[in-house]
């Protein structure tokens, strides 16, 4: 388990470095602090941006209206001085705010990237890859319990931003240690697939979900998915549920009829953490704090009696719950949602008399299938018509000699007919329906377009069975020009027996007759 790559060169293989593996660029500069300035300042901003929402809690919403109505204030004002012509820097254009087309096809594409690595681990081709990733989520679900969202990025990002300039100074230790864990896990993943996941009973061949849809497509069984959804109370929730909020012992040791007591009082006569939580939710909605003193904008509070009563109600496992509180706890982390997976039978079948049922016998087989051919051809038809193609009408089996050979330029003089074998038609002989401004252009290109001979339209006019696929394609050609101007792209193919031919067959039944 190294984190060194390999540059292959002409003669030896070159051992790359963690900053190279990053890319060597201005992110990597940042994680190994080639700028102290630069990831100095980064990190503020991120640490100043977790202390203002995680420990202050600042309203995510103020914050941003607050933001919002600076930079208004500024564009404002930048506009004014530099359409006074007191500054020389004119204000920002709206091409210059725009998020360009390009970033926005970069962020879909590593969206992309991710769903199809996501795709290609559930799909379970690599098992110690689906291993490693349904740990680390496992891990990753088990530590957001006890942090937050914007904790947990904090600390990754901090993480990355002091973890590779450790690795670079600490680099052949952290190496060997690397290595000799991953030899570890192998042994340790080896022994598991050889006494665990290999010893998993095949006896019918069949895994159990296959075997449960099976029986119920048979009508056998019934199979419901039932979701139910149930909260715990946290260790804190269980305290608010038992003794009340803080926010309400709070407000309790502030005096009434408009009294007010200062801060330093309430210190003194309540808990040190329930007047942290209480100092915080309390202003929100009861008590008004001017300066140093607290005093109470209500006289009295049911709100609290409410809240109490549905803390009690999740204890008891009440399912049905106000979704607006209930929200409020989790803002809180006063209730969590525990996830249990679990299958339930329902034992009915044992008052029931049951024939008995030969799971490895064979089905009765059902006539009438398609053919093996017919379904590769329909198949084929699917995925060109999901790239965009038009299937050509390729039914008129029997065709002109204008189509077929004149509009394709082939000179009527020419071997090419009879090198087709073509079968002509006695019955009708000719055709009368030919676009009479197409073949009068046809017959200049025959006859002074390089051919210069004498066309001859009763040659055209012969009816034959059609000798190849491209005749239909001059004919949609032709429509697709009289369609639109200019000339619009088209996309077409064909599944059918491209041709008719006059060939000989051989007296050996094995060989079959060559077709275009």
């Amino acid at each position: 388990m190294t984190i060194y790559g390999y540059e292959h060169g002409a003669s030896s293989r070159k051992r790359r470095s963690l900053y190279h593996n990053l890319g060597g660029g201005h992110f990597a500069d940042i994680m190994f602090w080639k700028n102290k300035k630069e990831s100095g300042t980064i990190l503020a901003v991120f640490t100043l941006i977790w202390f203002l929402f995680e420990v202050v809690e600042y309203p995510f919403i103020t914050f941003l209206c607050q933001i919002l109505l600076i930079s208004i204030f500024i564009f404002l004002i930048w506009s004014y001085i530099g359409s006074s012509q007191l500054i020389k820097r004119r204000p920002p254009s709206i091409d210059d705010l725009k998020i360009s087309e390009s970033t926005w096809r970069v962020l879909f594409d590593k969206i992309n990237w991710f769903i199809i690595k996501l795709y290609d681990v559930s799909s379970g081709t690599d098992f110690r890859l689906l291993v490693l990733a349904v740990v680390s989520l496992w891990i990753l679900s088990v530590v957001g319990n006890y942090f937050s969202s914007l904790t947990l990025l904090y600390i990754v990002f901090v993480g990355l931003e002091t973890i590779p300039m450790l690795y670079e100074l600490y680099e052949e230790e952290l190496n060997y240690a690397a290595s000799k864990s991953g030899m570890n896990m192998k042994k340790l993943f080896d022994n598991f697939n050889s006494k665990v996941i290999n010893k998993i009973p095949k006896a019918t061949g069949f895994l159990k979900n296959t075997v449960i849809k099976s029986l119920q497509g048979f009508g056998y069984i019934e199979a419901k998915v039932l979701k139910r959804e149930s909260w715990d109370l946290t260790d804190e929730g269980k305290k608010y549920a038992a003794e009340g909020s803080p926010e309400f012992h709070f407000f309790s040791a502030v005096p009434e009829e408009g009294r007010s007591i200062s801060i330093d009082d309430l210190k003194r006569m309540l808990d040190p953490s329930v007047f942290h939580v209480g100092s915080k939710q309390a202003p929100k909605k009861w008590v008004a704090i001017f300066g140093k003193q607290v005093s109470r904008t209500v006289q009295h509070v049911v709100e609290d009696k409410v809240k109490v009563e549905m803390l009690l109600q999740i204890q008891q496992g009440v399912e049905e719950l106000d979704k607006e509180s209930l929200k409020s706890l989790k803002t809180r982390k006063l209730v969590v949602y525990p996830q249990r997976r679990g299958r339930a039978t329902l034992m009915s079948w044992s008052s029931r008399s049951i024939t008995n049922f030969n799971a490895k016998g064979q089905p009765i087989l059902d006539a009438g299938h398609l053919h093996p051919l017919l379904k590769v051809r329909k198949q084929f038809k699917d995925i060109f018509c999901q790239m965009g193609f038009e299937e050509m009408p390729t039914n008129n089996f029997v065709e002109s000699s204008f189509w077929n050979f004149d509009a394709l330029f082939q000179p009527q003089q020419h071997p090419a007919p009879d090198s087709h074998d073509t079968f002509f038609l006695k019955s009708p002989p000719t055709t009368r329906e030919l676009p009479e401004d197409y073949v009068e252009r046809v017959r200049q290109v025959h006859e002074s377009g390089g051919y210069d001979y004498e066309w001859k339209r009763e040659e055209a006019n012969k009816n034959l069975l059609r000798t190849h696929t491209t005749a239909v394609s001059s004919r949609m050609l032709y429509a697709l020009a009289k369609e639109s101007s200019p000339f619009p792209p088209k996309q077409y193919f064909s599944t059918d027996r491209p041709c008719l031919q006059k060939r000989g067959c051989r007296p050996n039944p094995s060989r079959r007759v060559p077709s275009d």
